[in-house]
Parts: structure tokens; C-alpha cells; sequence
């Protein structure tokens, strides 16, 4: 029954159905369940198949044939979702409004209610479709499907109603929950507008008319934080290692931060100020950070920590307390995913391989690939990355190496990668030139070719696109030499490893030579840019030194606050 409940195609939540036993008095039995399960699951086949018709009729013809069946409100609510792909919106609306109206304790009634609220705006009835939805979130049943149904009735609001339009659209509200989902998002739009005075004044009476809604704890905080900076004054929490062996980064991070503020404070009415902890590297001494930084109400957003595990349990605290997080180097994958009041900085490892890849083929119009990796968790998050995002973009991976830490000779690795890149080259060219298919003569061929070619260094392999290196700063000059040595022409795709300026001029050559190298790094100084070249003169002129990266990582954290 899960796998009916799949096929919803986002209109339908997870759970379980219930089987109710329909006892037919006349009768004195069940009607046939074997039966029944057949129909039905033909008509959840073909409906995810999209012949909607013919799922139609299926469900019908269940309908008359086994009445009061113990499938009958899934079968109701098939019918409803048929309907609706075939655009016949008043016979799906029948069909929902009778699985609510008669089975009104059916595990489908919140999606009956979510398929009406979605004829509603097919129909053109906005307020009506939201008012559906917001129905759904109100009665509190399946979660997924209430959090769906609540993100869509926002997107609605914000897509087709205007901030007054959406106050009116409140005392059209039935009941508390609802009143409050729509007072909290006209409160944040309202106040990224910066309308502090008209929030504080509708959240003083709204509160008032409403304080038993769910939503109260949040309108609160909106309604401080709008009075404060009415007042003309924000402040934004630090939690940073200070003292610790993390401290020299951490006071870098904290100047750019400061600086950042200085220099807004010296343009703008509003006035920022900072309060800043020290969170000694430790996770429990940065919850306690977290803890205090968030009863302050005057605190809007709050900047930390370095690390991955101390700013997963700052995480926890702002967002259970709704206050947002800047995490400005952690690297952790999934880390915004704890809640929306989450904000990372920093690209997770895996999101960058995926650029990476994406970037790769999408843009230099690379096929084929050849990997060398660490073995290590950053290895692994790397490899999977790019590999599964390749594949998925239709690239091939000719060939996966690793190596220990501390390796010192990585020639077998380099070996079996020109090895695998012979073996491409010359099946190629056997398949372009004579045509047909690989079979075992072909294979043989083709294998004794490559055992001939394999040690004559002088014939280049051209068959590899772009070669994924994840190095050390120890074996990078020796991954250099090793792929001169092989004659290995390709482009060499990285990690930030290889973003060393001056390993990168000694080496310019070499690089050029082997077709170039493209890296991902969290940090790059482009003198180019209006806005670094503002920042590090701005930051020299007012400090008396050079910016580096963890000033400007600290400065790009204030302005997204800002």
C-alpha cells in the first residue's frame, strides 16, 4: 500500500491505509480479496503509467463490482487524482468531496482535502485553494503532507497576494492556526520590507485577538526584533574560538567582521553592534553561547563557529530558537538542512565535487574521466559526489585509483590509469574503423594491443577528458612528474589543495603542457573584482595590514546578515 500511496505524485502523503473488513450482513462474507487487490493495483499500474482513462474506469468497475469493498476510499481517491489529470475538475471534486463527506475518518481525507484545494487554483479561486491548504495544516494530521500543504499555501500567498490583501485574507480564517501561519508570513515580508512600526502594531493587536495560535513564540520574536530596530539599533552574536588553538583563525575571522560593521556604521542610520563569545573549540561551552546569545532580543542574526561539529551544536539552539545562523567555514554536508533559520557559507565537499563535475560537462563538454583519491572520509565524499553526478549527466568513469597516506610512489596508480586510457583509445579506433560490436576477438585484440603500447612512453594518451587529482601538499609534485612521465594529456580537475600560488607559478609549465587545471577552493582572491578590490583596500587603509581569507570569509558573513 505504500506503493499506492507513491504514485500521488506529490499531492498525496506517506502512511499506511487502513484496512477496514466489510461485513455484508446478507451475505454473511468478505467479498473476494484476492479480487479486489487485483483490480486495484492494475488501476495504481496504468494510472502510474500515466493512461489516466483507463485507471479511470478500472476504479469504477471496482466500484460496481465489489461494492463496500475495503479499498473503497483509496479507490474514491484514485478516481479524484484521475480526474484531475484528465482536467475533469468538477467529477474529481464529486469524488473527494464523497470520500470526506462519508468516510470522514479515512487515513485520505487530508489528501481529498489537498486535491480540492488544488481545483481550486486550477479554477482560478486563489484565496480558496489557500484556505484548503491551510485546512490540511489545521487539523495537524500527517506531517510531511501538512508541511507540504503549508509551504504551497505560502508560495500562493506570496506569488498572488499582496501584503493587504493578505491582512483582509486573516478575518476570512476560521481558526487560530491558520490566522496565525498568515499573520506570520505577512510579519516577514513586512519586515524585510522594513516596516517595523506597522509590524509592531498589527503583532501587538493580532497577539492580543490571538494568543493561544501556535504561531505566537514566532510573532513575538518578530514583533521584538521590529521594535528594536525601529529604535534604530540591531546586534549580531560572534561565537568564535578565541582562545584556543583555533584562536589565530578566529581572530582573523572576527576582524573582517568588525570591520565589515565599522564600515556600515559609518553609512547607514541603523546601527549594528556585536556581541561576542568565545567558544574556547568547545561544542558544549559554544551551546552555552548559543543558549545566551538567543535571549537577547535585540540579537537578529548570530555569525560561527569554524568548525563543523561545534557549529552543529550552535545549529540546534538558533533554530529551535528561530534565531538565524551564519556558519561561515563549515564544511559538514547537510548542515542547512536542520532547519531554515540555517545558513551555510561554505560549500559542503560534496556540493563542490558536484560543481565540479557538473562544470566539466555541462560547460567544457568532457565524457570521459579517470579518478585518483586519498583514502580517507574526504576521499570518499568526493569520489561518490562526482561519480554519481557524472554518471547521472551521461559521463563514464574509465578508470578509479587510490592511495594510502603517506604513499610515497603512486607510479602503480598512474600505470593502470594510462592502461585504462590505451584500452579506450584503441578500442575506439578498432570500433570507428572496421565498425560492429567487442567480442571476445575483438577483446583479445585489443588487449595485446595495449600490452605493447602500454610502456612506450612516448605515445600520448589523449582518450581521457579530465583527470579528478586529489592530492597532498606533499605528493603534488610528484603527481606532476608522474603524469609527464606517463604522458597522460588531460586536464586535471581538484580539490582546493591545489589552489597554492606559488606551487602553481613554479609549476605554470608543466600544467599548460598536460592541458591546464581546474579546482574548486572556498576562497579565491580575484583581482578583478569591484567588490574584493573595495574590501582590501577599505580593510588595509582602515587596519594598517592586508586582508586575507578568513578576514574576507569573516566581511562576506556580515554583509549576508546586512
Amino acid at each position: 500500500m505504500d506503493h499506492f500511496k507513491s504514485i500521488w505524485h506529490g499531492l498525496s502523503h506517506s502512511g499506511r491505509v487502513y484496512i477496514l473488513g466489510i461485513f455484508i450482513g446478507l451475505c454473511g462474507n468478505l467479498w473476494p480479496k484476492d479480487n479486489v487487490d487485483s483490480l486495484f493495483y492494475r488501476g495504481v499500474e496504468v494510472y502510474q503509467k500515466g493512461r489516466y482513462t483507463e485507471s479511470l474506469r478500472i476504479f469504477e468497475n471496482l466500484d460496481r463490482s465489489f461494492p463496500h469493498h475495503a479499498r473503497i476510499t483509496a479507490s474514491l481517491l484514485m478516481q479524484g487524482k484521475a480526474l484531475y489529470k484528465l482536467g475533469e475538475f468538477q467529477r474529481a471534486r464529486e469524488s473527494f468531496q464523497e470520500l470526506i463527506q462519508f468516510y470522514p475518518q479515512s487515513a485520505y481525507v487530508d489528501d481529498a482535502m489537498y486535491g480540492l484545494a488544488l481545483i481550486s487554483y486550477r479554477e482560478n479561486d486563489v484565496k480558496g485553494a489557500i484556505a484548503g491548504l491551510l485546512a490540511i495544516s489545521a487539523r495537524g494530521g500527517d506531517k510531511p503532507l501538512v508541511e507540504k500543504a503549508e509551504r504551497l499555501a505560502v508560495d500562493m500567498m506570496t506569488a498572488f497576494l499582496s501584503p493587504y490583501d493578505q491582512k483582509r485574507f486573516i478575518d476570512e480564517l476560521q481558526d487560530e492556526k491558520s490566522k496565525g501561519l498568515v499573520a506570520l508570513h505577512w510579519a516577514q515580508r513586512e519586515f524585510q520590507e522594513k516596516h517595523f512600526a506597522s509590524v509592531r502594531a498589527f503583532l501587538d493587536e493580532f497577539l492580543r485577538q490571538y494568543p493561544h495560535t501556535p504561531y505566537a513564540s514566532a510573532l513575538e520574536k518578530i514583533r521584538n526584533r521590529a521594535e528594536n530596530l525601529g529604535k534604530g539599533i540591531v546586534k549580531i552574536g560572534v561565537i568564535l574560538p578565541l582562545s584556543d588553538a583555533l584562536s589565530e583563525q578566529g581572530e582573523k575571522l572576527l576582524s573582517g567582521i568588525q570591520y565589515a560593521v565599522d564600515a556600515y556604521n559609518q553609512t547607514k542610520p541603523l546601527k549594528v553592534e556585536l556581541l561576542i563569545k568565545d567558544s574556547q573549540g568547545n561544542a558544549i561551552e559554544a551551546i552555552k553561547c548559543a543558549q545566551w546569545l538567543t535571549k537577547q532580543q535585540e540579537v537578529v542574526a548570530i555569525i560561527g563557529d569554524l568548525e563543523s561539529h561545534v557549529t552543529e551544536a550552535v545549529a540546534g539552539v538558533t533554530q529551535e530558537n528561530e534565531v538565524p545562523l551564519i556558519a561561515p567555514t563549515a564544511m559538514e554536508e547537510g548542515l542547512s538542512s536542520i532547519g531554515p533559520y540555517i545558513f551555510q557559507l561554505n560549500g559542503s565537499l560534496a556540493d563542490r565535487a558536484k560543481a565540479l563535475a557538473e562544470y566539466a560537462i555541462s560547460s567544457l563538454g568532457m565524457k570521459r574521466f579517470a579518478l585518483l583519491c586519498p583514502m580517507d572520509e574526504v576521499g570518499r565524499i568526493v569520489r561518490n559526489a562526482f561519480v554519481s553526478t557524472v554518471t547521472a549527466l551521461g559521463g563514464e568513469i574509465l578508470v578509479e585509483k587510490w592511495y594510502r597516506e603517506n604513499t610515497e610512489d603512486i607510479s602503480p596508480q598512474m600505470r593502470a590509469v594510462r592502461e585504462a586510457g590505451l584500452k579506450w583509445m584503441v578500442q575506439d579506433t578498432l570500433l570507428s574503423t572496421h565498425g560492429g560490436k567487442m567480442d571476445e576477438l575483438r577483446k583479445s585484440f585489443v588487449e595485446r594491443k595495449v600490452a605493447r603500447l602500454l610502456d612506450q612512453n612516448e605515445i600520448p594518451v589523449t582518450s581521457i577528458d579530465g583527470f579528478l587529482i586529489l592530492p597532498t601538499r606533499e605528493n603534488m609534485t610528484s603527481i606532476l612528474a608522474q603524469l609527464r612521465f606517463f604522458n597522460l594529456k588531460t586536464l586535471i580537475l581538484g580539490n582546493s589543495v591545489w589552489d597554492d600560488p606559488s606551487f602553481l607559478k613554479e609549476h605554470q609549465l608543466e600544467l599548460e603542457e598536460l592541458h591546464g587545471l581546474i579546482f574548486y577552493s572556498d576562497f579565491y582572491e580575484d583581482p578583478y573584482n569591484p567588490i574584493l578590490t573595495g574590501f582590501r583596500n577599505g580593510y588595509q587603509k582602515a587596519k594598517g595590514k592586508s586582508p586575507g581569507k578568513m578576514e574576507a570569509i569573516g566581511y562576506d558573513a556580515v554583509r549576508v546578515v546586512l
